[in-house]
C-alpha cells in the first residue's frame, strides 16, 4: 500500500525531507523491498530490492515528468506502478502488457440490449428442488439408517470398510418428494423473476464508452509529462 502517498517529484520530494539521516537521499516507503531514492539532483526514484526484480521502478523528474522504468510484468510489480504513477492501469491482456491513462480516452459508446437478460430487463428465478437424499431427523427411514451413516463417517476415505459400508447404505436412501413445480432438479421458474442486476431493469447496456489503452513491452521506458500526456524519453 502506498501510505506515503507518493505519485510526483514535489511529494517525493516532501517525503525524503521527513527521512532520519541527515542527508535526505533515501528513505523507506513502509513496504518490504521498497524505497525512495534520490538518484540524482533532479531525480528520485522509487527503488525495489525483490528477488528477480531490482532496480528503479518509477522515476519522478523535476521538470514534472514520470518515467515508468522498464521492468517486471509480475502482479506484484504492476501494483508498485500503479500506486506509484498517479492515474495509471497496468493488466495483462492475452499474455501482452496493457497500461492505460486518462489521455488515452475512451472508446465509442456501444448501447445495446443487455447480454444477461437479453434485454427483458428480468430474469427467471432459479429452483433448486430438493436436496438429493433425506436428512429429515423425523423421516423413519433416515432414523433407520443414521447408525450406518455414523459408521461411514467415522471411516477413513481410503479405509476399504467405509466403501463396503457405503454399498449397503445406497439402496436404503431415499429421495424427497418433487419440489413446488414438481420437478426433481434444478430449474428456471418462468413466472417468478427478479431484476436483471446487470442492466438494472432497463434492458440496455452500454458495452463501449471503455478506457483505451497500448501494449507496453515492459523493455522500453515510458515517459508521462505533468498533464498525464505520453512524451518521448
Amino acid at each position: 500500500m502506498n501510505r506515503s502517498r507518493v505519485t510526483d517529484y514535489d511529494s517525493a520530494e516532501r517525503w525524503l525531507q521527513g527521512a532520519r539521516n541527515k542527508l535526505k537521499r533515501e528513505r523507506s516507503l513502509y513496504e518490504g523491498g521498497v524505497r525512495l531514492v534520490r538518484t540524482s539532483p533532479t531525480e528520485i526514484s522509487v527503488v525495489l530490492s525483490w528477488w528477480g526484480f531490482g532496480g528503479k521502478a518509477v522515476t519522478y523528474r523535476s521538470d514534472g515528468v514520470t518515467i515508468i522504468e522498464p521492468g517486471s510484468a509480475y502482479q506484484s510489480a504492476r501494483r508498485i506502478y500503479m500506486e506509484y504513477v498517479k492515474d495509471l492501469t497496468m493488466v495483462i491482456r492475452k499474455g501482452h502488457i496493457v497500461i492505460s491513462l486518462p489521455s488515452d480516452g475512451k472508446s465509442a459508446s456501444k448501447v445495446t440490449n443487455c447480454r444477461t437478460c437479453k434485454g427483458v430487463g428480468t430474469k427467471p428465478k432459479e429452483c433448486y428442488g430438493p436436496t438429493p437424499r433425506c436428512y429429515d431427523g423425523d423421516c423413519e427411514q433416515y432414523a433407520a439408517t443414521r447408525e450406518l451413516r455414523n459408521k461411514i463417517w467415522a471411516l477413513a476415505y481410503q479405509d476399504p470398510e467405509r466403501k463396503k459400508l457405503q454399498e449397503e447404505l445406497e439402496p436404503l436412501e431415499h429421495g424427497h418428494p418433487t419440489c413446488k413445480h414438481g420437478q426433481i432438479k434444478a430449474h428456471l421458474c418462468v413466472d417468478d423473476r427478479y431484476d436483471c442486476y446487470r442492466c438494472r431493469t432497463t434492458g440496455k447496456v452500454d458495452y463501449g464508452n471503455k478506457q483505451r489503452g497500448r501494449v507496453w513491452s515492459g523493455a522500453e521506458p515510458i515517459g508521462i509529462d505533468a498533464d498525464g500526456f505520453y512524451i518521448e524519453v
